[in-house]
């Protein structure tokens, strides 16, 4: 039997909304909730619902999705058709991957089960265009974006990360969103809050690769606020148009790469993924982003190397055990810059064999891990194990590499990942040293033939591991 309409007082100066939930029990507590700052109509059917609007105007519509006869998708076609009002839909996190249709049909947002009041609050004034209230305590920096009320660059706020990133994660101390169509992202997890395992499953078993987070919490994630606020005061702003076309740049040398064949894709994707967010972040600052232009400017071959030299050490992290988004995020900076000094050495010298290197060619060929160090530690942002790691990336097990031929003990831990992701890099990917780069399994196998004593055996057992995982 359904339930009549029930309305809360409310000034006339208030917005009008209608709530609509088969739970009675939700339905009282939530339309309470709501009286306190607006007016509310509240009923339990959407057969009633579609009678309340056809009567009243109203400035919202608040409903649950799972309705029985008619569900709130249902009820959303047919009040964009003939009474458009503004509409936010409410559902449980596990079925929020089957409200595309809702978004198609032009649902203004949607508010995942359970939520808190400051996030109901905050949704419903954005699409209702009113300021928000001051936030305070935890959640003082964190918004809700729902819906299609955000400004046409709210995807530049948000940053992709693989949902296997979120596996890994023991605490989440940043709010979490899933992306829904067009600039649509809705939170499923709070700040301070833990995505269930079993809820993670049921995300990937539906195809979702990738969650997100805010720009900010990302610079927290990886412990990079300070460095990157810090030097962009003092540096200046960097070209927005221009950073988004080495973006765009960056993008597509990524797409590009020869040595994906052998790799598994999914994991590689990952890299890649993680990878542009850290490309994005590092580019906020104008001396890193000109020395990351500057870079692709010499040879974008050689800039192409050091995307390379990221996303392997990246895959080899991961393969090894490493989860720490501030590892992570510094293998990333690392492999970017690793080669750095190479901008100040002629094309000319770099694009010859090393068999047609003559002495001296070859000695200042090796002067660029420690031409590296030096820009490097100029550099505001670069933390001082980015620089050591950019410098030993030539070092090896048997203290024959270069500049300063320490013995493995002396190395930093990640020197020997990163010379690793250097050498097979070298051998995958086309440049003017290597015109017929090998495929990954040649690579390994050359790897070893030559390579056996140099190397770290731990770091390329795991680089075998992921080379031999199944695509």
């Amino acid at each position: 039997m359904e339930n009549h309409p029930v309305e809360a007082e409310g000034s006339a100066l208030q917005k009008h909304i209608l709530v609509i939930d088969d739970d009675q029990v939700f339905l009282t507590t939530l339309s309470d909730i709501l009286s306190k700052e607006f007016k509310v109509s509240s009923c339990n059917s959407s057969k009633v619902a579609r009678d309340l609007i056809s009567l009243n105007q109203y400035d919202l519509i608040l409903s649950d999705v799972q309705m029985p006869h008619i569900s709130g998708t249902d009820l959303l076609s047919w009040i964009k058709k003939n009474h458009p009002t503004k509409v936010i839909l409410m559902t449980g996190f596990g079925k929020i991957l089957e409200t595309q249709e809702a978004y198609e049909l032009g649902a203004d947002g949607f508010i995942v089960k359970p939520f808190r009041k400051d996030d109901l609050f905050s949704g419903i004034r954005n699409i209702l265009g009113q300021p928000s209230a001051p936030a305070t305590g935890a959640e003082a920096k964190a918004t809700n974006p729902v819906g299609n009320g955000e400004p046409e660059d709210i995807d530049k706020q948000f940053c992709k990360l693989s949902i296997e990133d979120f596996v890994a994660q023991k605490e989440i101390d940043y709010p979490i969103y899933i992306k829904l169509g067009n600039r649509n992202y809705v939170k499923i997890s709070h700040k301070g809050g833990k995505i269930p395992e079993d809820r993670i499953e049921i995300y990937k078993s539906k195809g979702i690769k990738h969650l997100y987070i805010k720009q900010e919490d990302f610079h927290k994630l990886i412990g990079f606020t300070m460095l990157v606020s810090k030097a962009v005061a003092a540096s200046g702003q960097v070209d927005k148009q221009k950073k988004q076309r080495f973006l765009a740049y960056t993008g597509e040398l990524l797409v590009q790469q020869a040595f994906v064949t052998g790799i598994d894709k999914r994991s590689l994707d990952n890299a890649k993924d993680f990878l542009l967010t850290s490309v994005s972040i590092l580019s906020e600052d104008l001396e890193t982003f000109t020395l990351l232009d500057s870079l692709s400017g010499h040879a974008d071959w050689l800039y192409a190397h050091s995307l390379g030299v990221s996303v392997m050490s990246l895959l080899i992290a991961r393969q090894m055990g490493f989860q720490s988004p501030q590892t992570l995020f510094k293998l990333s900076f690392v492999g970017l810059f690793h080669d750095i000094g190479k901008k100040e050495i002629s094309r000319e010298i770099l694009e010859k064999s090393r068999m047609q290197l003559n002495s001296e060619e070859i000695h200042l060929l090796e002067t660029h891990s420690t031409r590296s160090r030096d820009i490097l530690a100029a550099l505001k942002t670069a933390p001082s194990d980015v620089i050591q790691i950019a410098y030993e990336h030539h070092e090896d097990q048997v203290g024959q590499g270069y500049p300063r031929r320490p013995s493995a003990d002396k190395l930093h831990p990640l020197s020997p990942l990163v010379q690793m992701a250097d050498i097979f890099t070298l051998h995958t990917l086309k440049s003017p040293q290597f015109p017929n780069p090998k495929s990954a399994t040649e690579a390994i196998n050359y790897i070893e033939m030559l390579y056996s004593e140099q190397v770290d055996r731990k770091v390329f057992s795991a680089l075998k591991e992921i080379v031999c995982k199944k695509n």
